[in-house]
């Protein structure tokens, strides 16, 4: 299985980098060829497996607990319930569909749009699978250089795209002419929001690649940690020299890029976890160079911008009264969205719903489409309610008390390395970012994320739940079975992938 999970990191490096291509992939046939990607991959990687030996799946794996979980609570919105149970444990969607359905005890789901639910929920495996590839099959620092060079080469390509038509003033799309944000850099994203999240992801892996070319292997076998600064930097050589200097250069360019999208809240977010970040990985000890990378990269990418004519960027700090004063901006929309919290609290509206279930509780008369709240965090705790949020947290400190006992070798030290650590800032970065915008809904911007949650919750050598079916004993039918119930599973999904795609192809 060696060489075909190196192709597959091969192949998620490719997707990663590709799906900011079309707009971000927010359109219905790029981002149903996105998806039918990533489940294909997935089937080859569950027969790949088998050949090896292994269960289809890491059934154990607590990503994949997590994303089933989340899945599972989105399919359970989908299915008709009495309305008994349904006052019950959504009271504000029975009463809903009771001012509506000519039959008020008729049998409906939680989610008002079901089929919207159901697109959640392919995502969500979608991202899920993704994830969970990255952490089983970018296992070694070959196959991790892979998955990180693929983000850091689509950010890269952002960030040169999105400021060469930013400074010839051009602004388009490839072909297309931009309508909307034409004078800012947004690469091939529409917006310059998503833009900047992508960029945030990026930079930060691009800070560990090039720290990583400096030697990390000394740093492994501890042969230079008690050596001076002087003497390691003399142990570098003129190749490991120039591949670092190119790195920092790619990350000061996506900086510098970041900084022309005039997303305010991605400059904050990427600053702010660059330097708290870095320090506190300094501090720790677990590797001052990329401490030093991170704070020093977002120190000269602010002088830089004081070189430059940087008032634009002010102004839309400036303009920050208009979002949380008079206008109809986020604040109003998060204020509008309290009474729809109230009015799903247990089960929410369903995952998919927010734009159909927050439009009975505006009260602005302006003609704004509110599709998105703006907050990821907002959105999804209005669609999942609180037994989502349970869901979605118990799966998160999983997977993080997961990480924290997975050490290298089978050693009891928690292993880490540069890419881990830039994946987690890159995270922090865009979980920040994510308190005023709405990068999930972006495929672009979470398959990117997803690649860095398998980066950062990474696997340390074998693990119990990855031996041999002949060495832990599970019978052959058994696992014939499992591995035939995740093909027809993945093979539904591509079904359900594939029909909308065709629609919006046709149409």
């Amino acid at each position: 299985m060696s060489r075909g999970s190196y192709s597959i990191c091969w192949v998620v490096a490719l997707l990663v980098a590709a799906a900011p291509l079309p707009f971000g992939s927010v359109d219905p046939l790029p981002s149903a060829a996105l998806l039918l990607c990533l489940l294909c991959l997935g089937l080859a990687w569950l027969t790949l497996r088998s050949l090896s030996g292994l269960t289809p799946l890491p059934w154990r794996d607590p990503l994949l607990l997590g994303g089933a979980a989340l899945m599972a609570y989105g399919l359970f919105q989908m299915v008709p319930l009495p309305h008994a149970i349904l006052s019950v444990i959504s009271p504000g969607g029975a009463a809903l569909r009771a001012g509506f359905s000519p039959d008020p005890g008729a049998w409906a789901p939680v989610s008002l749009h079901p089929y919207a639910t159901w697109r959640s929920c392919l995502h969500i495996a979608c991202w899920t699978l993704a994830a969970v590839m990255v952490r089983h099959c970018a296992v070694d620092l070959k196959r991790r250089l892979v998955v990180a060079g693929g983000l850091v080469a689509g950010g890269m390509f952002q960030a040169g795209y999105g400021l060469f038509e930013f400074i010839s003033g051009r602004q388009h799309i490839f072909a297309y002419k931009k309508q909307y944000f034409t004078d800012v850099a947004t690469g091939t994203f529409i917006s310059r929001n998503n833009y900047a999240g992508y960029l945030e992801m990026a930079i930060p892996v691009g800070l560990a690649l090039a720290m990583l070319a400096l030697g990390r292997a000394a740093d492994i076998d501890g042969s230079s940690r008690s050596g001076s600064l002087k003497r390691r930097l003399a142990n570098i050589t003129g190749q490991q020299g120039f591949r670092a200097l190119a790195l920092l250069m790619v990350a000061f360019l996506m900086a510098i890029a970041l900084l022309m999208s005039r997303s305010r809240m991605g400059i904050i977010a990427t600053v702010a976890a660059l330097m708290v970040g870095g320090l506190a990985v300094g501090l720790k000890g677990r590797s001052r160079r990329f401490a030093f990378a991170s704070v020093a990269v977002a120190i000269v990418a602010g002088l830089f911008a004081t070189q430059i004519d940087i008032l634009p960027v002010v102004d839309r700090f400036e303009a920050l009264r208009n979002e949380f004063g008079t206008g109809y901006g986020r604040l109003a929309v998060w204020k509008e969205a309290v009474p729809m919290l109230a009015t799903y609290p247990l089960t929410g509206s369903g995952m998919g719903t927010w734009e159909m279930a927050f439009s009975p509780f505006r009260r602005e008369s302006t003609q704004v489409r509110v599709d998105f709240a703006h907050n990821d965090y907002l959105e999804f705790a209005a669609e999942a309610g609180v037994a989502g949020l349970a869901i979605f947290f118990v799966a998160a400190l999983m997977a993080l008390r997961r990480r924290s006992g997975d050490g290298p070798e089978g050693g009891g030290q928690v292993g880490h390395d540069e890419i881990a650590l830039g994946a987690g800032v890159g995270l922090v970065a865009l979980a920040l970012h994510s308190f005023v915008d709405f990068h999930l809904s972006i495929p672009a911007d979470a398959l990117a994320a997803a690649v860095l949650a398998g980066l950062y919750l990474r696997r340390n050598g074998p693990a119990p739940l990855e031996r041999r079916a002949d060495i832990a004993g599970p019978r052959p039918r058994a696992i014939r079975l499992s591995w035939g119930a995740c093909t027809l599973g993945l093979l539904l999904l591509l079904l359900s992938v594939a029909t909308p795609a065709s629609a919006a192809n046709s149409r």
